[in-house]
C-alpha cells in the first residue's frame, strides 16, 4: 500500500474505520485523509473520545465503563455500549485523520457534531443522511402492514404528510416532544408518527387526547414502519 501511495500521489485519501492502519502511512507520504464513517454522530463521540488524553485510557480501563456516557460527553445522553459491542478500531481511525466525514446532519446532532470537532480539533462534515432508496419489488410491497400504510398515505397530497420517527435511541426531553405534538396540531397536517420502541415520555404526550384531536389528519403508529419506503412515497413532505 505505501508503494501504492507513492506511486499515485493522491491529494487525499478517504476510508473507514477498518482502514485504521492506513494514517501513519499516509501522514509519512504527507497525505491528506478524510475518514468517512457511516455512523452518526453520537456513536463516534462516544467511540473515539479525547483519544490522546490519559482520561480516555483510564475510561476503558474495563468493559462495563462502556455502558455508561463518558466523561466528555457534558450533555444529557443516553448513548452507551451493550457489554458485548465492541468498537476499538474505529477510535483508532478517527486518530489519524484530518476531516471526519459523518453520516448524519446538524439538524439532528449539532451537539454532538460540535463535541467531536472540540475533542479531535479538526473539521467534521455531516454528509446528511444519505437514504437508501426503496425497491419496489420488495416483499413487503405485498405484506398488510405497507397495504395499509400505502393505502393511507396515498389518500394526501404530494409532499403533504410529516413523518416523525425518533427510535428508541432518540434524546429528545418531554418539553420538546409536547412542543412537538402542539406544533403538528395547531398545523393542521397530516402526520405519520411511529411510536415503537420509543421511550415513554412520548408515548405519554400521545396519551393526553393527542391522537384523538389529530385522528382525521394524523396518524399514530405503534409497530414496525418500513421506513425506507414511506419516506420515499410522494406524499411525505418533511421528516
Amino acid at each position: 500500500m505505501a508503494r501504492f501511495l507513492e506511486s499515485s500521489s493522491p491529494d487525499w485519501i478517504v476510508y473507514d474505520f477498518a482502514s485504521h492502519w492506513l494514517p501513519p502511512i499516509a501522514t509519512n507520504l504527507g497525505i491528506k485523509q478524510a475518514i468517512f464513517s457511516i455512523f452518526n454522530a453520537r456513536i463516534v463521540a462516544f467511540v473515539s473520545g479525547p483519544l490522546d488524553s490519559n482520561s480516555t485510557n483510564s475510561t476503558w480501563s474495563k468493559p462495563e465503563n462502556l455502558t455508561v456516557p463518558p466523561k466528555w460527553i457534558t450533555f444529557l445522553t443516553n448513548v452507551a455500549f451493550l457489554l458485548h459491542e465492541d468498537l476499538f478500531c474505529a477510535a483508532s481511525a478517527m486518530k489519524g485523520c484530518d476531516v471526519m466525514a459523518l453520516r448524519t446532519c446538524n439538524e439532528l446532532e449539532a451537539d454532538f457534531l460540535h463535541l467531536l470537532e472540540e475533542i479531535h480539533g479538526k473539521p467534521v462534515l455531516p454528509l446528511g443522511l444519505m437514504p437508501l432508496f426503496a425497491n419496489d419489488s420488495d416483499k413487503s410491497n405485498n405484506d398488510n402492514t405497507w397495504k395499509f400504510i400505502s393505502g393511507w398515505l396515498d389518500r394526501h397530497d404530494n409532499g403533504s404528510v410529516v413523518y416523525i420517527m425518533f427510535g428508541a435511541k432518540g434524546t429528545q426531553s418531554l418539553e420538546e416532544l409536547v412542543e412537538l405534538a402542539l406544533g403538528l396540531e395547531q398545523s393542521k397536517l397530516p402526520f405519520f408518527w411511529v411510536l415503537k420502541g420509543v421511550a415513554l415520555e412520548e408515548e405519554l404526550v400521545v396519551r393526553d387526547g393527542f391522537e384523538e384531536r389529530t385522528k382525521d389528519g394524523g396518524l399514530v403508529w405503534r409497530s414496525w414502519a418500513p421506513q425506507l419506503k414511506i419516506l420515499n412515497h410522494r406524499s411525505i413532505g418533511v421528516s
